[in-house]
């Protein structure tokens, strides 16, 4: 019979192999018994792990020795990104989303248990999404999980995701900037009154203050709308920095182009507090230009005494417009009466009006005598223009 006294397993990872049962003690000849080794590795820095197993017996050849080796399955994981920043924001605003990444690394599977917000303004980051919790991440697999964040107080505020797993604890770090920039700009509004075209206005100062908790950024100011309305700001104003309560200032003015009319802009200033703006307004008047007229006159060279001479009287419009309240008016000087003066209502551009004035000849008028007839066309108390005309008096 054959004797089997102790089996046992040493080597350079024993601890990873075990007995289940053995049940060899005295063999017969010709026959077996069986033992059992289970292999559990345990955890370390490599996967193959090997041991000897030596089994003693009364046999000749005893002991006898037997090589087993096993490969652990190891699980472990990462994170991509590790941190994620959210930078500045104003508070109550939400920023973009973020996406952290948990990447089963290792050679097994990983049980993700669940993915919690720790930290002191743990209350300030959202899961907006969440695909690990409870999860079983199959070797070389992936799960995400989606982060925002939404200030409620002024600073720095920091956050940790924590995916607790069986391969370990991993930590994403979280973190972000609460500010509460304010800013105002003054005057709300402003009207520039009448200009005329290509003229410019007298400039008006604007102020932006910082009235917030947080500096006030800025971007340049721009005009929103008519061309018209321009902005000087030689000092940099519109794209500063400005730290709590201070102010700086910058001009804007009207320069009307183009036709006649009002107008109305947006003065705007982007910042990081929203758009500082102010609404401009300013009426473009036309360039005054004097009205024009051309003045013709045609009358018989003589009259007798107690007639009328009839004066032939053209008036032609040369302005670019029409031409309003024109009087036409007679002086006469000789033996004769000035005639009643003739209203014009509107006279157009290149038109012409065609009147017959009537100057009564005196009856006492001597025969020789010249009567000297002056017509004056006027506008609004202005001369546009003046002709004369002399005749002979006969029997």
């Amino acid at each position: 019979n054959l004797s089997v006294g102790s089996i046992s397993i040493t080597g350079a990872d024993p601890g990873d192999f075990s007995f289940g049962f053995n049940n060899c003690s005295t063999v017969t000849p010709t026959a077996t018994c069986s033992f059992l080794v289970i292999f559990h590795p345990e955890p370390a820095d490599h996967a193959l792990r090997s041991a000897t197993l030596t089994v003693n017996s009364n046999a000749a050849a005893s002991p006898t020795s037997i090589a087993i080796s096993g490969t652990a399955l190891v699980g472990d994981g990462s994170l991509t990104p590790t941190t994620a920043d959210f930078g500045d924001v104003r508070l109550g605003q939400t920023t973009a989303s973020k996406t952290i990444t948990f990447k089963a690394t290792g050679t097994a599977p990983v049980a993700v248990d669940e993915v919690g917000l720790n930290g002191p303004d743990s209350g300030n980051f959202s899961r907006v999404a969440n695909g690990c919790n409870s999860t079983t991440i199959p070797a070389g697999g992936t799960c995400q999980v989606v982060v925002n964040f939404t200030p409620s107080l002024v600073g720095e505020l920091h956050g940790e995701l924590k995916f607790a797993t069986d391969a370990g604890n991993f930590y994403a770090q979280l973190s972000g900037n609460g500010i509460n920039p304010v800013g105002s700009l003054t005057p709300a509004s402003h009207d520039c009154g009448s200009v005329t075209l290509g003229d410019t206005s007298a400039a008006q100062a604007f102020t932006i203050q910082s009235t917030g908790d947080t500096p006030l950024e800025m971007s340049s100011g721009a005009i929103l709308g008519d061309p018209g309305f321009v902005v000087d700001d030689p000092s940099g104003c519109t794209g500063s920095t400005l730290a709590p309560t201070q102010s700086c200032s910058f001009t804007a003015a009207f320069k009307p182009t183009g036709d006649a009319g009002s107008r109305s802009s947006t003065l705007t200033v982007g910042s990081n507090a929203g758009s500082l703006t102010s609404t401009l307004t300013g009426t473009a008047t036309a360039v005054s230009v004097p009205p024009k007229a051309k003045l013709s006159l045609k009358a018989p060279k003589k009259v007798k005494k107690g007639k009328k001479l009839v004066v032939t009287t053209k008036v032609k419009g040369l302005s670019a417009g029409a031409i309003a309240g024109i009087v036409v008016a007679a002086k006469v000087s000789g033996p004769a009466k000035a005639p009643k003066k003739v209203k014009i209502s509107s006279l157009g551009q290149g038109k012409t009006k065609t009147i017959k004035l009537k100057v009564p000849v005196k009856k006492s008028a001597k025969p020789g005598k010249k009567v000297t007839v002056t017509v004056t066309v006027t506008s609004g108390g202005k001369k546009l223009a003046t002709a004369r005309v002399k005749t002979k008096v006969t029997k």
